[in-house]
């Protein structure tokens, strides 16, 4: 009985002197940021469903006007990221006389990190 006794304190002071990296609150795990910034990849198709090379991407946070554009890579995919800022962004694409629907990407940013709804757009030219 002399032995579970001791064995408890000694458990007990160590768990009370076991400091991992908590917030103030005691509860959740601090976060830590990436550095990386957040992009939700943007793939053109055409009316075949072929990826389209060269088309111009263009994306605008609707709240600040931030724009970002691009053209599409050989698989038919743009990269709009984060630096457009938190918010909804509207996203479509060109090429020649074709163009796309709008599609909306919203950009959700914390402390440190942004997360971004959908993970993937796709557009269609018409």
């Amino acid at each position: 009985m002399r032995l579970l006794l001791i064995a408890v304190s000694l458990l007990t002071a160590t768990a009370c002197n076991y400091s991992p990296a908590y917030l103030p609150d005691g509860g959740r795990v601090r976060q830590t940021c990436s550095n990386v910034l957040t992009s939700v990849p943007v793939t053109v198709f055409d009316s075949a469903g072929a990826p389209v090379q060269g088309a111009t991407v263009t994306a605008t946070n609707a709240q600040t006007g931030l724009t970002q554009s691009g053209a599409t890579d050989a698989r038919g995919v743009f990269e709009i990221t984060e630096a457009l800022g938190a918010g909804a962004v509207q996203i479509t694409a060109k090429k020649t006389d074709f163009t796309s629907q709008e599609q909306d990407a919203t950009f959700i940013c914390g402390e440190c990190d942004c997360a971004v709804s959908p993970h993937a757009i796709t557009l269609n030219l018409k």
